[in-house]
């Protein structure tokens, strides 16, 4: 399979990731659109294999990965179709993940496909609030929180990648952009407010973009923005820490957390096994207080968080692994913008804006949108594994590999 047909796939998953209303019921699990293209991309790589390299590390972690899971499943206790949906969405991921620097990516049409995307997006929450009266609209997605993970994370992407805008017109509407999508995303009333503000500080470090002052400014918004959110009695119960009992995410929270406390002791190091989120018995007092409400099954299945949900499933030590890998790209930002090869230009700020609103997304799912088979999550994953941060044609293939970290 050609390189170029591969290509073609990437824009496609892009282009059809904001319509989260399309998909594939499979038992209690929904497959949106892109989630469908995406695991054909997967199939793909592992059809073209002769351009595909793996490295060493790589093939052991995923070896490792394939053996551990197929041994829980059988002693574990997930059923069959939470295993397997869980299963095949993990799995194409690690494939991307491992494949990421033999795949191709244009980085322009990318970031307009984007773009237009998630302007279809804010315009139906617009189009929600305005005109039906929703008071939480989604939108085209499934979710008010993820309407405003994609709108925070576009405006994270715009927001930073203008430091690398060719020209002062197009860094300015890059951030006016950004203004607006953040102020869309205020009627979602999403309080992925902490995924912005961590993406764009962590990566504005990352990128050598983000000076003190800038920090300064930047706490000083936030804090203005905190004490804004207190008016409103949605972002009010959500930042209220004080009484657990008025604070469903608070709950919900504190539930995930105690059942993967609960793992580590019954199924210690390997996990519950993929799928096993919610079928083992556990512990918590937060669980009561949630059966006090009528909500006793609220995020039992999915531990609320994301990172808790992959600690539950894969254990502590494949857990760490996935998230070394996450940090190994992160240091690929660094090491790119130290080593010149993200200069100024049109390229440059399309990569650096895919890679912040894919980061956004990725964290996003690890705090509080553990779903794996939504559009958000392989979007995130695809465009945080693939996005080259290389802009400069003629680059010398030892500066290339210092900055990959000498072989994924």
């Amino acid at each position: 399979m050609p390189g170029s047909a591969l290509h073609y796939l990437v824009l496609l998953i892009l282009a059809v990731f904001p319509f989260q209303w399309l998909g594939l019921d499979v038992g209690t699990s929904k497959f949106d659109v892109s989630n469908i293209a995406f695991y054909m991309f997967a199939v793909l790589i592992l059809f073209n294999g002769n351009s595909i390299q793996w490295s060493n590390a790589f093939k052991l972690f995923f070896v490792t990965y394939i053996t551990l899971e197929c041994i829980m499943f059988l002693v574990g206790p997930a059923t069959l179709p939470r295993f397997a949906s869980a299963f095949v969405c993990l799995s194409t991921i690690l494939v991307v993940f491992g494949s990421r620097n033999s795949l191709p990516i244009n980085a322009k049409p990318a970031f307009y496909i984007v773009l237009i995307g998630v302007g279809l997006v804010a315009g139906s929450i617009l189009f929600g609030y305005l005109v039906q009266g929703q008071d939480r609209p989604a939108g085209l997605m499934a979710e008010p929180s993820v309407a405003g993970l994609i709108l925070v994370g576009t405006t994270a992407g715009l927001l930073l990648s203008s430091r690398w805008a060719p020209t002062r017109t197009r860094a300015r509407l890059s951030i006016l952009g950004g203004v607006l999508f953040f102020g869309v995303s205020f009627f979602t009333k999403s309080t992925h407010i902490l995924s912005f503000v961590v993406a764009l500080t962590s990566l504005g470090l990352l990128s050598r973009s983000i000076n003190l002052r800038t920090l300064i400014l930047g706490g000083i918004a936030m804090g203005v923005l905190y004490w804004l959110f207190t008016y409103d009695p949605h972002y009010h119960s959500r930042i209220d820490v004080q009484d657990a009992s008025s604070n469903l995410s608070l709950l919900s929270w504190l539930q995930g957390f105690d059942q993967m406390v609960a793992s580590f002791w019954r199924y210690p190091l390997v996990g519950a096994g993929l799928g096993g989120t919610g079928q083992f018995e556990f512990y918590s007092p937060y669980s009561a207080e949630l059966a006090f409400l009528g909500l006793s099954e609220l995020n039992r299945q999915d531990a609320f968080s994301g990172l808790f949900r992959i600690t539950i499933e894969l254990g502590p030590v494949l857990t760490a692994a996935v998230l070394c890998g996450i940090g190994s790209r992160l240091l690929q930002l660094w090491r790119a913008t130290g080593s010149g090869l993200l200069p100024v230009c049109e390229e440059s700020q399309a990569q650096v804006f895919l890679f912040t609103f894919a980061f956004t997304l990725v964290f996003g799912v690890l705090l509080k949108e553990p779903t794996y088979s939504r559009s958000h999550f392989v979007v995130g994953a695809l465009l945080f594994s693939i996005v080259p941060l290389r802009s400069v044609i003629d680059v010398p293939q030892s500066v290339v590999q210092r900055i990959a970290g000498n072989g994924r």
